[in-house]
């Protein structure tokens, strides 16, 4: 690499001639099914990476960048068409939650020392550097002014989005068998909504973190700790005044922004990030299915187990077609969002993609294997 300069005891890398995408010409011909998914190139990041499928990595998109962030600590920008990096950032610790893009051009990351960044989009500049109470575990929400974050220790942070100062905090009382990460806030109309491991989703006020309502998604039951361990680590999503939230050995709910009153429940054992799109809520399973629902009413709209013996699967992500889903054998499958029919499949190797994909304009993907390389795929 060249251009390594130091900032303040981080590292930001100008440019990194060894990180060079690889065009699809010069790869291995990758194995299709259905219908042609072509591969414009693929960028190693790193080496290795050990990933739970519980914690996969994680990515975002703005201005035409893709951001990721590693375990060992290192913030890539990477132009989304071409391949090339923009800049890399070290920041000195294991990036576990993040990266966010949000207001002002920056962007947002948080460590397992409980450290937040807020770094200038085009650079990678601090901006300001933030503390909370322990690890951080979820990508951060911005909104509001402020900068919400969840800590592995139960606790959401809301901290100033102009300086990182901290605004409020707010807990509560977790079980001592938790998911290996955790819910990423949602932001609507004044107020913050999280999950935790007690099985609970909480509605707050943005502003000042006064309680509006809790839920119980799941109730632990069973003889042993891992049978009762019952986690919302699934982001909560809202739309048309309704949160629909997850939780592992539970259900997914839908339920009234209001007062949380219950819409209406289906016995589902989810750990990923649903995904709502129009009319329709779309889930991947702990055993292996992609399943669509009626945001209605909770009804099943189809049911897909192409993947069923394929590991876990990335939570699900919607284009103007289809769904999109990784999965332990190393592929990314798309399914039609009306149909649930396959329409389309890559192998991107022996490594698994345990990451969501991450979806572009021009029904481009890009996703990342849990061995460091980016894909950037186009499903015509």
């Amino acid at each position: 690499m060249k251009g390594w300069m130091s900032m303040g005891g981080a590292v930001v890398v100008a440019a990194a001639a060894a990180l060079s995408a690889i065009p699809a010409a010069a790869q291995d011909a990758a194995t299709v099914a259905r219908v042609s998914v072509s591969r414009s190139w693929a960028l190693p990041l790193f080496q290795q990476w050990s990933i739970r499928p519980y914690a996969a990595a994680r990515m975002a998109a703005g201005d035409g960048r893709a951001y990721v962030a590693t375990r060992e600590g290192r913030l890539f920008a990477v132009d989304a068409a071409s391949g090339g990096v923009d800049w890399v950032r070290d920041l000195g610790g294991r990036i576990s939650g993040g990266p966010a893009v949000g207001e002002q051009g920056r962007i947002y990351a948080g460590t397992d020392q409980g450290k937040v960044y807020a770094l200038a989009a085009d650079n990678g500049d601090t901006a300001w550097e933030g503390q909370v109470s322990s690890e951080v575990i979820t990508a951060p929400r911005v909104g509001a002014g402020m900068v919400f974050v969840r800590t592995a220790d139960d606790f959401l942070w809301a901290l100033r989005a102009a300086d990182g100062g901290s605004r409020w905090s707010f807990n509560v009382e977790g079980r001592s068998l938790a998911l290996r990460g955790g819910s990423r806030p949602a932001l609507d109309d004044g107020r913050v909504f999280v999950g935790f491991s007690s099985g609970e989703l909480v509605a707050l006020n943005a502003g000042d973190g006064a309680p509006r309502w809790r839920e119980a998604v799941a109730t632990p039951s069973g003889r042993t700790e891992l049978e009762r361990m019952v986690d919302v680590d699934a982001a909560p999503r809202v739309v048309d005044g309704t949160v629909i939230a997850a939780a592992y050995h539970g259900a997914v709910v839908a339920l009234d922004v209001a007062d949380g009153q219950q819409l209406w429940k289906r016995n589902f054992s989810v750990y990923n990030d649903p995904a709502v799109a129009g009319d329709r809520v779309f889930i991947t399973t702990a055993d292996q299915a992609v399943i669509a629902l009626d945001r209605s009413n909770g009804g099943t709209l189809w049911t897909q187990k192409e993947l069923a013996d394929s590991g876990a699967l990335s939570a699900p992500v919607v284009t103007e077609e289809a769904v999109v889903v990784g999965d332990g054998d190393g592929r990314i499958t798309w399914f039609h969002r009306d149909s649930g029919k396959l329409i389309g499949q890559i192998d991107l190797g022996p490594s698994p993609v345990h990451g969501p994909p991450l979806a572009l304009e021009g029904g481009v993907v890009l996703a990342l294997t849990d061995q460091g390389t980016l894909h950037r795929l186009v499903r015509p």
